[in-house]
């Protein structure tokens, strides 16, 4: 499972800020699936030029900790 953690800060004069979180199979399905759909198409008209700075979005991983290898 792969968590995506996004801050979107919007323009000067919007005092809004959001972090998204969203979870994937694979960092794939994110990048090429929805990416490539029309749901992100609208997603992308819709909200793209209101982000400053534009966001860099994060992929993570859960890795196994300690003795008994739980997360």
């Amino acid at each position: 499972m792969i968590l995506e953690a996004v801050m979107l800060q919007v323009k000067p004069g919007m005092d809004e800020a959001f972090i998204e979180r969203f979870k994937w199979e694979t960092v794939e399905d994110h990048t090429v699936g929805f990416r490539g759909s029309e749901p992100y198409a609208e997603w992308k008209k819709l909200l793209h030029d209101h982000y400053d700075p534009f966001p860099t979005v994060e992929h993570y991983v859960s890795v196994p900790i300690g003795e008994g290898g739980s997360e």
